[in-house]
């Protein structure tokens, strides 16, 4: 392989990372570099120069490989062989005591809003890179039930509960949260799962109404979008995004991991589902636009599966942590996870090891 010859393969279509600053601050970006420099046999020296990542030496100098092509390399190369072997605690966990039925999601690469049940309240929590602490103002949603949220910007978040049946957007403006605009009401449901499409769309699904639907905000009001599609006889669902447009979906009677597209008027399932026994309550998390963590009610290990665009397969083993009871999870970056259990009762930033084949 030549040194900016790109090797690409047709099962990754939608890059999984985009973003410089994650680029330049990822564990993939080190990883990419090594093997990259492996493969094109150069030494181990690695650095950054401005918008090119300086990529081993190639006699008295550096060989430059830009962003563009590093992405393109991470999503081709690396994302398609990399296995997740290990799991660690980044910095301390918080605790937050009383918590069962929490969700949460991330505001940025460092804070995350936080739904706590219990006491009916919603909160923003910021990580330093060492410690947790609580930031502004807790925000009282009075008879809040079993919830879900999901991202819309790094200011607002999309929240529906089981309780007050409704889907609405709240903002956080540093200090406070606030309801922006008008809820939209979705009687009868039970167990609710959401997940973000874009800046605007999420996609919704519960345990009792069983259909899988798209909603849009459009900064004051939500509305639904195209049709939704039944999936019949689910227990209680989990869903991220892959992208814009593909969803992952788990629930605990189907036990079955599956993937879902939606056209912009209607849903559709994609590929072949795998089968995972023994799911309680499950949750899952997105990582890049085929891999996924999912954990279960009192599993003692995170485990990683990857979606090749027809079949999904795990890709993890011995991501062992203590013993579990009602968890939530999100994604806060590039290989970094946000978890939270009733067991633990601890807010805690784990960080995968990743290796490539």
């Amino acid at each position: 392989m030549g040194v900016f010859q790109i090797t690409s393969k047709s099962a990754v279509t939608t890059p999984a990372v985009t973003d410089e600053l994650l680029i330049q601050q990822s564990a993939i970006t080190k990883k990419t570099v090594q093997v990259f420099n492996s493969m094109n046999g150069f030494d181990a020296a690695t650095g950054m120069a401005g918008a090119n990542l300086l990529v081993g030496r190639q006699g008295t100098g550096n060989v430059k490989i830009s962003l563009t092509q590093l992405i393109a390399y991470i999503n081709n190369i690396i994302i398609p062989n990399m296995t997740y072997t290990d799991i660690n605690i980044v910095g301390t966990g918080f605790t937050i005591g009383g918590v069962s039925l929490s969700a949460m999601c991330a505001l940025s690469s460092t804070d995350i809003a936080f739904v706590d049940p219990s006491t009916d309240t919603l909160r923003t929590y910021r990580f330093n890179g060492s410690i947790w602490s609580l930031i502004g103002n807790a925000l009282e949603i009075s008879g809040m039930g079993t919830s879900a949220l999901c991202t819309l910007s790094s200011t607002d978040i999309a929240l529906v509960d089981a309780t007050l049946d409704e889907l609405r957007c709240y903002r956080f403006d540093g200090t406070t949260w606030s309801l922006v605009g008008s809820g939209l009401s979705i009687s009868g449901m039970n167990f609710p799962a959401l997940c973000t499409l874009s800046s605007t769309d999420v996609a919704f699904i519960d345990s009792a109404l069983e259909e899988l639907r798209c909603y849009r905000f459009n900064g004051s009001t939500w509305s639904l979008i195209g049709s939704g599609l039944s999936i019949s006889s689910i227990g209680t669902p989990a869903l991220c995004a892959l992208n814009s447009t593909d969803v992952t979906f788990i629930d605990s009677t189907l036990e079955e991991l599956r993937t879902y597209r939606f056209n912009g008027s209607t849903w559709s399932l994609v590929g072949s589902g795998l089968s995972i026994s023994g799911i309680d309550t499950p949750r899952l998390c997105t990582l890049n636009s085929t891999d996924v963590v999912f954990i279960n009610r009192g599993d003692t290990e995170f485990n990683c599966y990857r979606f090749n665009g027809s079949t999904w397969s795990l890709v993890s083993s011995g991501l062992n942590i203590p013993l579990t009871d009602y968890i939530s999870i999100c994604t806060i970056n590039n290989m970094n996870i946000i978890f939270y259990d009733s067991v633990g009762k601890q807010l805690r930033k784990y960080h995968f090891t990743i290796e490539v084949a």
